[in-house]
C-alpha cells in the first residue's frame, strides 16, 4: 500500500528560482539520458538496455562535460 502527504508549499523567490534550476537539470539529464539510450538502440538493436546502475555511473561524467 502507498501512501503519501499532500502539502503546498510557499517558496520565497530564492527559493522558487533554486526549484525552477533543479528541475531544469533533471529534465537536462533525462533528455540526455533518452537520447543516448535512443541512439544505442537505433544503432544496434541487439544489444540490452543499460541499468539503473549504468546510467547513473554516467552522471559525473555529464557534470564534467556540462558544468
Amino acid at each position: 500500500m502507498y501512501q503519501g502527504i499532500e502539502c503546498k508549499i510557499y517558496p520565497n523567490e530564492k527559493q522558487r528560482q533554486l526549484i525552477h534550476m533543479t528541475f531544469g537539470h533533471t529534465r537536462f539529464i533525462w533528455n540526455e539520458m533518452l537520447a543516448m539510450l535512443n541512439a544505442r538502440y537505433e544503432n544496434n538493436p541487439d544489444l540490452q538496455m543499460l541499468s539503473y546502475n549504468a546510467l547513473s555511473s554516467l552522471i559525473p561524467q555529464m557534470k564534467k562535460e556540462y558544468p
